[in-house]
């Protein structure tokens, strides 16, 4: 099995490289045996354009999802609004996944959603920060059960299991999943 990741942020030149190399790694893919694979965004941009990757190319399937540390980089435009804003801020998320999972044939699962505390802040604000990723992990979850289909996962934490500093993405992810 294959999965390409597609993250925003790449340089320009290194995003026309990669566009230009796609056929090219596709074939040679193809050459070792592999014959489907999924390319997976990390926000709704990039599975936008995972989409219109997976069209191009037979045996190519996306995903639709927000990857954990996208809630840290929206965070500073998030904290001052209410919690009703930002249960609407998921809830446009999650609707347009949906729908795009809806009208495109080459949605294979939904993610890579779930926890990363690895970047997040030691800061008064990170217990926030985590509150985010969990909603949204949650509402992601819900999303996969509606349309019956695969939950890609992403967790990291901030430490080792030995360094025991504070949350811990793994148990905070398995027991998210238990309730859901």
């Amino acid at each position: 099995k294959c999965f390409w990741r597609l993250r925003r942020g790449r340089p320009p030149k290194r995003q026309r490289k990669v566009k230009g190399e796609r056929k090219k790694h596709w074939k040679k893919a193809q050459q070792f045996g592999i014959t489907k694979s999924i390319v997976v965004g990390t926000d709704y941009h990039t599975s936008n354009l995972a989409e219109v990757i997976c069209i191009q190319f037979e045996g190519l399937y996306c995903t639709y999802g927000t990857h954990p540390s996208v809630y840290q980089e929206r965070f500073d435009s998030w904290k001052d609004k209410t919690e009703d804003e930002q249960e609407k801020s998921f809830s446009v998320e999650i609707d347009e996944a949906s729908y795009n999972i809806d009208h495109c044939k080459k949605v294979a699962a939904v993610g890579e959603v779930g926890l990363d505390y690895y970047h997040v802040p030691n800061n008064e604000f990170k217990d926030q920060i985590a509150c985010y990723q969990k909603k949204a992990f949650v509402s992601f979850i819900q999303l996969a059960q509606e349309k019956n289909l695969p939950l890609i996962i992403h967790v990291r934490d901030k430490e080792t299991p030995e360094e025991k500093t504070g949350g811990n993405a793994y148990w905070d992810a398995l027991e998210i999943l238990q309730k859901h």
